[in-house]
Parts: C-alpha cells; structure tokens; sequence
C-alpha cells in the first residue's frame, strides 16, 4: 500500500491524542492512558528501589519527604506521591517516575547546598510527572515507530526496491 492511504488515519489519530496538559495549557501528544504510565512507574520504581541502597540518614530522609510533599501537594495533582533517598555519592541526580515516585541520590544534596536547591531539583521531577512528560515521550516513540513500519512498507511494494 501507499504511504498516503495511511495518511489520514495518522493525521486523525494524531488530533484526537492531543491533549493540553495542566498548568500550562501545552499541547502535548498522549496515546497512553495515565492508569497504564502509572502503573509502569510504579512497576520501575519498584524495581529501582528494590535494588538501590537507600539512605539511613533519617534527617535527611525526612526533609526530603518533607519537602517532596510540600511540592506535591502543591501541584494540585493527587498521585500516591513517594519520596526515597538512594545512598550513591557519586550519583548528581534525582528523578520522578509516572504516578509520582520520586527519588534523590545522596551526591545531589551537597551540590543542592540547601533545602531551597534541593526543593528546586525537586520541583523539577514533581514537574515531570505532573506534566506527563513520560506519557508524551513514550507516545512520541509510538508515531515514530508506526512512520518507520510504513515507510518500510512504502519501501517494500516500490518499484524502486532492488
């Protein structure tokens, strides 16, 4: 088949996964419903932190939940929010998993140097799952797979082809 027969039905499912996220009124591109990205985060972070030393430190534990739930909460997004602290000095780093699983390496807080850096970096993950942006990612990888598997079959019924 020829690439523009498909070309309709991209554009369509193009318009109707655009979604406008929160706060910002972007437009963004979502075929993946946020049960099943939650549900994967949730399954990743699982993962990470089953295999992660996490921090002892029950000072700095407690600020980083602390300010992880301040942030959270307000974000105005009611994910079952989750806060770790993984021990790893060399690691300058934090992130956020879909649904709200967030985690700080313990070589971030010095470079942080206070509760006001770390809120910042902080805010930054909360943002992303807030904002969808693995969802957009992941959908974004989808069309570029389904362009790859139709240019493939445009390639394949050519005349061109050797």
């Amino acid at each position: 088949m020829k690439f523009f027969v498909f070309m309709p039905l991209l554009i369509l499912s193009l318009i109707i996964a655009c979604v406008t996220t929160p706060g910002t009124d972007r437009k963004q591109l979502n075929f993946v419903p946020d049960s099943q990205m939650n549900q994967n985060g949730e399954q990743a972070y699982r993962d990470i932190i089953s295999k992660a030393k996490l921090s002892q430190n029950r000072t700095l534990n407690d600020e980083i939940v602390s300010i992880g739930r301040r942030i959270a909460s307000a974000s105005g997004v009611s994910y079952e929010w989750e806060f770790n602290v993984i021990e790893d000095k060399e690691t300058i780093n934090a992130f956020c998993l879909p649904g709200g699983k967030v985690a700080v390496y313990t070589g971030l807080v010095p470079i942080a140097e206070s509760n006001a850096g770390l809120a910042a970096v902080m805010g930054h993950e909360v943002a992303h799952a807030v904002l969808r942006h693995s969802a957009e990612r992941l959908s974004q990888q989808m069309v570029l797979q389904v362009g790859m598997v139709i240019t493939s079959m445009s390639y394949k019924n050519s005349k061109y082809r050797d």
